[in-house]
C-alpha cells in the first residue's frame, strides 16, 4: 500500500494514473495496469519524434544493443496533424491541425512487450489515437500515435518544427 494521501485518480485506456502525496507533499504517481489490450498486434506505431532515433527507440522498448527484436519500420506522413514543441522539454507532441502534417516512421512492434514499453512510457502525456498513415509509396496504412493530451498552451505556437527536429 502507498504512503500518502489521494490526490486524483484518472483513467485511461489501459493505464490507472493514481496521484498521491508523501508527507512531504511531493507528488509521485501510481500507474496500475489493466487487462485491456494495449495495441491491435498486426497495427503499427507511427512515431514522430525521439523514437524515430534507433538508440533511444531501442532503450524504450528495454532492448539490448544487439537484440535481434528491433522492429522494422517505414517512413510515412500523418496528414491533418501538426508538430509542436512542448515548452520546456526536450520532445515534441502533436495535435490536430487542419491541412497540417507530421513526417514520421511506421514501427513495426515484435511482440506485446515492445507494445507494453511504449505505452509506459507515453500513456502519461499523451492519449493513444489510430490514425491513418501514408508511407512513401503512397500506401496508406492504420496506425496507432501518441496525442498530446495536455493544455494547448503548453505547445509552443510555432508550430512547425518538421525541420528543426
Amino acid at each position: 500500500m502507498l504512503a500518502g494521501r489521494l490526490v486524483r485518480s484518472t483513467y485511461q485506456p489501459n493505464l490507472l494514473i493514481t496521484i498521491y502525496t508523501d508527507q512531504q507533499h511531493a507528488k509521485y504517481l501510481n500507474p496500475t495496469r489493466t487487462q485491456e489490450p494495449m495495441f491491435a498486434p498486426d497495427i503499427p506505431v507511427f512515431a514522430y519524434g525521439s523514437l524515430m532515433v534507433p538508440d533511444i527507440l531501442r532503450d524504450a522498448l528495454h532492448l539490448e544493443p544487439d537484440s535481434e527484436l528491433v522492429p522494422r519500420y517505414k517512413d510515412a506522413i500523418l496528414l491533418e496533424y501538426s508538430k509542436y514543441r512542448v515548452i520546456g522539454a526536450v520532445f515534441p507532441a502533436i495535435a490536430p491541425c487542419p491541412g497540417g502534417s507530421v513526417t514520421g516512421r511506421l514501427i513495426y512492434l515484435q511482440d506485446a512487450s515492445q507494445a507494453a514499453a511504449l505505452d509506459d512510457m507515453e500513456r502519461v502525456l499523451y492519449t493513444k489515437k489510430e490514425v491513418l498513415v501514408e508511407t512513401t509509396n503512397g500506401l496508406k496504412h492504420r496506425a496507432y500515435t501518441f496525442v498530446w493530451n495536455g493544455r494547448d498552451d503548453e505547445l509552443d505556437s510555432d508550430r512547425d518544427i518538421r525541420h528543426s527536429s
